[in-house]
């Protein structure tokens, strides 16, 4: 089963809103990213240019579906996968479905829905397949839980990630999950209320069983809402599940724990910190339109509180590493807020290419249509890209934010389009 499918987002940003965002987590707070305990593994570090150039990627379009000439409808298409004969699944948050199509395009069947029941889920943030490639894991954000069905659609069992007894204040709440080989990592939130109006919060990346115990613990991270001093901070919510982690097919974890440091932690199975990848790099000072863009996105999470914040705080640059992209070959593949910003006419974002030992060899730029300020981007498998537009408007949609310009966003719909890559 091919498990080379990640996704990358139309900002930074925008990855948190398809994930984090989804189902309105309490996850806002005012401190900063805990170190990771980096011991004495060895940093690669890297020049700001790479080693031998800039390749190219020319996008060849296979086949697109949705739009205003088709009678499909998607909501949110947050994460997209490929099986091991090519056919692609959808995952529409907002509609809570799997839409499965041929390699072709041509739409097979549709998997799961709206529920509490066998099979079906809420808000799913995330979609991957089990160990073993024969069932498909859904991620609910709230109660954190991961509901698991087989290819064709039935229910095939699942778990919760929990932080106590909900009676006494503690639940879980899951972001994220992958899996390779026999590998299975998850990204989520542990909460406990614990009085006085105080939300404790520890942000987790570990390795689980298939059953939901965790085995590994990778990253970490503690944060706090005073509810009395109720204020969301993009800061405080800040952390690897924006896009910045990945799973080799080894079974190694890739993670850029840091907002706005080029730096790519590796992680052993076991959990021991290998080594960390630096690249020389400047971050994207964010100008009026993204702060406006920010700020608009941190009102949407807003609205999911009982009470409204008393303030918002956003951040004056946008995170450096916008996607993890673990390769075959040891290839690691990086997406930055410049590379998604800096675009020369045509192209539609570049990658920085790593070789297995950390060195960055590459520059890709890929030669397409689309705004990856807008638009979610998929890498499937080695040789395809999908493009899913008006993502960011779509999600604004979803919770109910517009622009905040005079005029209203004409609504347009959502496409996808399945590209080949040629290199």
């Amino acid at each position: 089963m091919d498990q080379r499918n990640r996704c990358g987002d139309s900002r930074g940003m925008l990855r948190l809103a398809e994930s984090l965002l989804l189902t309105g987590l309490l996850v806002c707070g005012g401190l900063a990213p805990g170190a990771s305990a980096e011991g004495q593994a060895p940093h690669i570090p890297n020049p700001a240019q790479p080693l031998q150039g800039t390749d190219e990627i020319t996008l060849e379009e296979l086949w697109r579906i949705g739009g205003e000439d088709d009678e499909l409808f998607f909501g949110v298409v947050s994460q997209i996968l490929a099986d091991s004969l090519g056919n692609l699944y959808l995952l529409d948050s907002q509609l809570s479905e799997v839409q499965v199509y041929s390699p072709g395009g041509e739409h097979l069947r549709t998997l799961s829905r709206e529920g509490d029941g066998p099979g079906e889920i809420r808000n799913p943030a995330d979609l991957f397949f089990m160990p073993g490639g024969r069932s498909l894991a859904m991620v609910q954000t709230f109660p954190g839980r991961v509901v698991i069905i087989d290819l064709a659609g039935d229910p095939a069992g699942g778990f919760r990630i929990g932080a106590g007894d909900p009676s006494q204040g503690g639940f879980g709440v899951l972001i994220t999950g992958r899996s390779q080989g026999d590998a299975l990592v998850l990204g989520g939130i542990h909460m406990r209320f614990s009085g006085q109006g105080v939300n404790d919060q520890e942000f987790f990346l570990a390795r689980h069983s298939i059953d939901g115990t965790e085995q590994t613990r990778y990253l970490t991270k503690s944060s706090q809402i005073n509810f009395a001093e109720f204020v969301i901070s993009e800061a405080g919510m800040d952390f690897v599940w924006g896009g910045r982690w990945d799973v080799a097919p080894d079974g190694r974890v890739f993670a850029n724990p840091e907002r706005n440091a080029y730096a790519i932690e590796v992680y052993a199975p076991d959990g021991e910190l290998e080594r960390v990848i630096e690249r020389q790099y400047e971050s994207w000072e964010r100008d009026q339109p993204a702060l406006r863009e920010a700020r608009l996105l941190m009102d949407a999470v807003g609205r999911n509180y009982p009470a409204p914040p008393q303030d918002v705080e956003i951040l004056e640059t946008e995170p450096n590493i916008t996607g993890l992209y673990c390769r075959s070959g040891g290839e690691l593949w990086v997406r930055t807020s410049r590379a998604d910003r800096e675009r020369p006419a045509g192209v539609l974002t570049t990658f920085d290419l790593f070789d297995a030992e950390g060195l960055f060899q590459r520059q890709l730029l890929v030669r397409g249509p689309g705004n990856p300020r807008e638009d979610s981007i998929f890498l499937i498998g080695e040789d395809r890209l999908v493009l899913v537009t008006q993502a960011l408007a779509a999600y604004r949609s979803m919770q109910g934010v517009g622009s905040d310009e005079a005029e209203p966003e004409e609504e347009i719909p959502m496409e996808v389009i399945c590209f080949h890559m040629k290199r």
